[in-house]
């Protein structure tokens, strides 16, 4: 039920921003807005369970970029605060943002563990990791959508930097965790797998992956929806080039 709502809000509310939002200043505002959205509503647990109890319980992922979202939410606050996001830098984590939030998005809302062991919605800590994932989606989609970015063969590139800031995000967390002699935690799955039983579904095979089906979704997109002219393989390209 919650996933059925959760895909209307964000088809209703991407609906009218695009109708209502016409300047890039308020583009931009309401893009700012969702990202701290995301944000506040990641944290607000922490507030609840203090006024609730005099005591907040702190689960790894709300202070760590532990799972592929908690990046990608990060970079979608990044993103939406550069004030030059016409630079090359800015576009790849544009791009990187776009693909790893949806997937991110997608999969917390219909795999999200919390709400599959505790089906509660009145119980804060699991609507907010639900709602959390569906902002997110809205901020995510609204780069495409708010032409932040496009669709293109290149973004494969930015998904490859991507992956290897998610390799470094993961090394650099439990480095930290285990030189305060924490047992680190399975940040970004290089200490095992996302699921059990799919034991070949691994960080090597899913960056593979990521980068192929990126790739193929990009290169399938071009052919569908550009010109001859405009795709990155194109003949028609190469000849008009030619002197």
């Amino acid at each position: 039920m919650f996933m059925v709502a959760s895909a209307a809000a964000i088809v209703l509310l991407l609906i009218a921003a695009k109708h209502f939002l016409k300047t890039d200043r308020s583009k931009d505002l309401f893009l700012k807005l969702v990202a701290l959205t995301v944000v506040f509503i990641h944290l607000s647990p922490l507030y609840a369970d203090y006024l609730r109890e005099g005591e907040a319980r702190v689960a790894v992922n709300m202070l760590f970029p532990v799972y592929p979202c908690n990046l990608a939410m990060w970079l979608l606050l990044l993103y939406a605060f550069l004030s030059n996001k016409g630079k090359t830098y800015a576009r790849i984590i544009g791009e990187f943002t776009f693909f790893l939030g949806i997937t991110g998005g997608i999969l917390g809302i219909v795999l999200n563990v919390n709400y599959s062991n505790t089906p509660d919605l009145a119980d804060w800590g699991i609507f907010t990791g639900l709602l959390s994932h569906t902002v997110m989606l809205v901020g995510c989609i609204w780069l495409l959508v708010g032409n932040y970015i496009r669709i293109r063969i290149r973004n494969t590139f930015s998904v490859f930097i991507g992956l290897v800031l998610m390799l470094l995000d993961g090394l650099m967390i439990i480095g930290i965790f285990r030189l305060a002699g924490q047992a680190p935690p399975n940040t970004m799955f290089l200490l095992g797998v996302p699921f059990e039983g799919f034991e070949w579904l691994n960080t090597a095979t899913i960056g593979v992956l990521s980068i192929v089906l990126t790739f193929l979704i990009t290169w399938v997109y071009e052919l569908l929806a550009l010109p001859a002219d405009r795709r990155t393989f194109s003949k028609k390209k190469h000849e008009r080039s030619e002197p």
